[in-house]
């Protein structure tokens, strides 16, 4: 057993583990005080129970049930230690908050019951703001220090010093406050309406505020912050840090926020009437090449700049790949300004390949770069990553020496201060996240062998194109790859390896924003469509969410995601809407019903191929189309949507019976719904509900196997040449 002392203002605690827990722990105590052993007062103990790998977290007021495994005991170590916390600061003013800083100076988002789910704190650490605690802070009665819990450590904490701010009091208070929909409002709070708000976050509800705490409190200026989408908090950052740095007064603030807002929606009614402006034509993707050594591949999505420096980082600092490697680029958002400039590289830059794929959003597209690689290697970056020099030598040596190589393969990434390495995750829950970076000293030395890691940040990954074990065709929006994808490949008899040599940068900030939404619902849904794959168990999971946004809020996303896995829809690998026809209704509509079947978020929409003064031969082709899409990423099965749909009462549970008998069949072409004359057509082998049709009279409703989809895409030639055969 070890000890590992640490302290919480003025409580003292002494862990004590098994030695297996030693590494884990070093990394997820990174952020917090170590106190010497003499100081402890309070003992925290994990005790292993058997040899089977069952632990119990205890102390003295508090055990918990048997946990199977030591990820389970790290993700229940935090929230059991944030209630012994809890339990120990009855005085002053302990409440939940997420604490950031900029410029040296603290801003407190606390938690209230209608806060915004972390989405203004994951917007600010998104433009390079460092993130303290996303749980507890703490004034004392007495004690004019604040305190944040660096429990679980920020992901950005050893990239950034955590500085004097550590424990510095707020320089700004913000309430923020979310409503889908709702218009963007800042307002000054005096300090007796701040006290009020305040009061709601307290850990125990019960508590009177202390008066000398009351008093710091009320020196700090407070914001309140409704807004109803991410894109209004393009200026965020900047207005909190001209605050926090120049402390207007009352009057210059109120005139800052009345600036504020009209900028924002300005700002928004721009974005708007983008969008609504008809999109690019989508550029056509780069001929196949000759065949390479290894595709260096990455998707993007509105980051030209990232891609060309990326892109003219290897051509500068790996000239010597250059014959021996293709870089493929695949553009997620092919309508978009960016789009002509990415796929005008391949004027420039030898051995580049342009693929526009648009119809999902998600940064699970990284897919395609394995299923369009024109190599038996590939190396998928993110578009925004450069690689130390004799870096991509060493990794095709590497695969030419283990040519049947059924491994991941990562490498160690470098701090952006250059001086250390975070060569894993450690696979542990944290603020909305699974894992966190850890580092093992076995990659200090780039001609190290490599080592077995539990997993590591996406960035950079490679593998054998014929070993890509792919991810969930029905993943979307960001994030949940991580540690999915090595469990992945570890239940296929591969590991997931560092490699010492394979070295690289990646770029965090982004001062103008993330492009592209980022929900706390699509993260959830693909951690547990993620489980529901691979046969894990999703109890961590929902665990964790329910700490990190509070009980009432993931629960509800959580049974939404639950109720959608298991949907007879979930059976399909993807679900596309065709749109943009005479006889089509408006996504606007049609949304309405995919939502009453709880499948809105899912559907992808797809605007009809052709010209559009042929609705019968736009619908062929879009079919086509799909199906073409559907062969690029490898799916087993796609169900094709067009039309004004009615789906009745029971929609559900006739898919679902129909769905058990499909499985146990071969088929190639599944109709949902048709004429009624469909009734006398026999009914299949060993089946009550599905019939084999003597023929499909509608497409309103058609799915494919993986079987058709080549004939289909091989028979019937394409726009325009279709035309041309018709005529």
């Amino acid at each position: 057993m070890q000890d590992l002392g640490f302290k919480f203002a003025d409580a003292y605690f002494c862990l004590s583990f098994p030695n297996e827990f030693s590494e884990a722990l070093t990394v997820l105590f990174r952020d917090v005080e170590r106190t010497e052993q003499s100081r402890h007062e309070k003992v925290i103990e994990i005790l292993r129970e058997d040899n089977h790998g069952s632990y119990r977290i205890i102390s003295g007021s508090r055990e918990s049930a048997p946990l199977a495994g030591k990820d389970r005991v790290l993700g229940e170590l935090v929230p059991f230690i944030r209630r012994e916390i809890a339990h120990s600061l009855r005085s002053g003013l302990l409440f939940n908050a997420t604490a950031l800083s900029t410029e040296n100076r603290v801003v407190l988002l606390p938690h209230t019951q209608a806060a915004d789910k972390g989405i203004t704190s994951s917007f600010l650490v998104s433009q390079g703001w460092y993130c303290h605690t996303g749980t507890l802070s703490y004034t004392g009665d007495e004690d004019k220090g604040w305190h944040y819990l660096g429990l679980p450590p920020s992901s950005n904490s050893i990239e950034r010093n955590r500085g004097a701010a550590a424990n510095g009091p707020p320089a700004l208070l913000v309430f923020p406050f979310y409503s889908e929909g709702a218009a963007l409002a800042v307002d000054f709070l005096s300090a007796e309406e701040a006290a009020e708000v305040l009061a709601d976050c307290l850990v125990y509800q019960d508590q009177s505020i202390p008066a000398q705490a009351a008093a710091a409190v009320h020196r700090i200026p407070a914001l309140s912050l409704s807004f109803g989408a991410s894109a209004q908090l393009e200026y965020l950052g900047s207005a909190l840090s001209y605050i926090v740095r120049n402390n207007p007064s009352g009057g210059k603030l109120s005139e800052l926020l009345a600036a504020f807002q009209p900028r924002c929606k300005i700002h928004l009614i721009q974005k708007k009437a983008l969008s609504a402006e008809p999109a690019s034509a989508v550029p056509e993707a780069t001929p196949l090449g000759t065949k390479k050594a290894l595709t260096i591949g990455m998707a993007t999505y509105d980051d030209y700049d990232g891609v060309y420096f990326t892109v003219q980082a290897i051509r500068m600092y790996h000239p010597e790949v250059t014959d021996k490697t293709e870089i493929l680029v695949i553009d997620n958002n092919p309508g978009a300004p960016h789009a002509r400039e990415l796929k005008n590289l391949d004027k420039i830059v030898a051995n580049y390949r342009y693929f526009p794929f648009g119809s999902r959003n998600s940064t699970a597209v990284r897919d395609l770069v394995f299923r369009q690689a024109n190599a038996d290697y590939v190396l998928c970056l993110d578009s925004h990553v450069p690689l130390q020099p004799g870096a991509l030598t060493r990794l095709i040596d590497y695969f030419h020496a283990h040519p049947e190589c059924p491994d991941l393969l990562q490498g160690p990434m470098f701090a952006e201060h250059l001086n250390s390495l975070h060569t894993h995750f450690e696979p542990v829950w944290t603020k909305g996240m699974y894992g966190f970076w850890g580092s093992d000293e076995r990659a200090e030395d780039p001609a190290g062998s490599p080592f077995e890691i539990p997993m590591q940040g996406l960035g950079l990954f490679a593998c054998r194109k014929d070993a890509w074990v792919g991810f969930n065709p029905r993943f979307r929006g960001f994030g949940g790859e991580e540690g999915y994808l090595h469990e992945k490949f570890r239940q296929g008899g591969g590991k997931a390896l560092c490699l010492p040599f394979l070295r690289w940068l990646h770029r965090f900030s982004r001062p103008g924003g993330v492009p592209y939404p980022i929900n706390w619902k699509d993260r959830i849904f693909n951690y547990l469509v993620g489980c529901h794959e691979l046969g894990l168990d999703p109890v961590p999971v929902k665990d964790h969410f329910k700490e990190h946004l509070g009980a009432q809020a993931a629960s509800e996303i959580i049974e939404e995601i639950e109720n959608e896995i298991l949907s007879p829809f979930f059976y399909f690998d993807a679900i596309y809407y065709i749109t943009g026809t005479a006889k089509h209704s408006s996504w606007e509509k049609m949304s309405r019903s995919f939502k009453t079947l709880g499948i809105d978020a899912s559907v992808r929409v797809f605007k009809a191929a052709g010209t559009g003064d042929n609705d019968h031969l736009d619908i062929a082709l879009s079919h086509r189309a799909i199906l073409q899409e559907a062969l690029q990423q490898g799916l087993d099965s796609v169900l094709v949507l067009e039309g004004d749909l009615v789906f009745l009462d029971e929609t559900l549970d006739n898919l679902s019976k129909s769905i058990e008998e499909l499985k146990r069949q071969e088929w190639k072409l599944f109709a949902l719904g048709g004429p009624s004359h469909a009734k006398q057509c026999p009914f299949a082998d060993g089946c009550q509900h599905l019939r084999v049709s003597q023929g499909v009279s509608s497409s309103y409703a058609l799915a494919y196997s993986s079987q058709i989809f080549a004939k289909i895409v091989k028979d019937m030639p394409p726009f325009p040449y279709v035309r041309e055969s018709l005529e």
